[in-house]
């Protein structure tokens, strides 16, 4: 059989892979048990708003970017998935705190805060993860491994979906430790990421063109990413791509979110139909 099918794999690349597949599992985990979460407080907080939180959205990702860009040009990148999601699991710590000590006005914005703060997990998180993977297996191992390894990413989503569906199903609402409805899915998301930065530590730049520089920084300056979209052709096609992908499918989800709104008033419930739709 061929091996664009089934690669095959060197014996000393055996751990590595297998971490890197856990890896992203937790990684896609983490961010797929919040998925239905996110769209829960966007109806929570008014479909009307969503034009508002979805410009939010837009200039938080500009600000994001360059202060990104500057962090993987300054930090050694044994480090950054460490710094990174360290950064991400005290934003999530806040959100409980936010949504538990906050009377209903607070937990009101907290949800929409919550919801502009997921577009930017969202993008990051798993941007992390392949600047980690990348620094460790050189191009001829990619063409063999990396398919592998996604695979461990959609498992890792099925079982995220998989867990909120459950929790939203049978435990949000039925005892006293789900008082704060489906936010409670922050507490797995928080373990799942955790897991991942041990995970990460295995994975060091290990061929010979890489042993010298696995401390060095990336280099380059905190617009770098947008000079690349206005200098290289390809870079500018991708950027043009992913705004028609973006603006059709945003458009398609809110219709939808308008149609859940009408169904059902029962945040549990519709956590767990969001659930659903993103284990399919």
């Amino acid at each position: 059989m061929s091996e664009t099918f089934f690669p095959r794999i060197k014996k000393e690349e055996y751990l590595p892979l297998f971490n890197s597949f856990i890896f992203f599992f937790f990684v896609l985990a983490s961010w797929y048990a919040l998925r239905p979460v996110r769209n829960e407080m966007a109806v929570a907080g008014g479909v009307y708003n969503l034009p508002l939180l979805l410009t939010a959205v837009m200039f938080v990702m500009l600000l994001a970017n360059p202060v990104y860009s500057w962090v993987v040009s300054k930090v050694q990148t044994s480090r950054v998935v460490t710094y990174c999601y360290l950064f991400f699991i005290v934003n999530l710590i806040i959100f409980l705190f936010g949504w538990s000590y906050l009377g209903e006005e607070g937990r009101l914005w907290t949800g929409r805060a919550f919801y502009v703060w997921c577009n930017v997990y969202s993008f990051f998180v798993v941007s992390i993860f392949w600047v980690a993977v990348i620094n460790h297996f050189n191009t001829n191992d990619a063409k063999r491994v990396f398919g592998v390894i996604s695979a461990g990413g959609s498992l890792g989503a099925f079982f995220g979906s998989s867990v909120a569906r459950y929790f939203s199903t049978e435990i949000c609402g039925n005892s006293s430790i789900t008082d704060l409805g489906p936010i409670s899915l922050i507490f797995f998301s928080i373990g799942c990421l955790t897991i991942a930065i041990f995970l990460s530590r295995s994975l060091k730049p290990k061929n010979s063109a890489n042993q010298e520089q696995k401390d060095d920084v990336i280099g380059g300056t905190s617009l770098e990413a947008f000079r690349n979209i206005v200098s290289k052709v390809p870079v500018r096609l991708m950027a043009f791509y992913m705004l028609l992908w973006t603006a059709l499918s945003t458009a398609a989800w809110m219709i939808s979110l308008n149609i859940v709104e009408s169904w059902s008033s029962d945040p549990c419930e519709r956590t767990a139909f969001f659930a659903q739709i993103e284990q399919i």
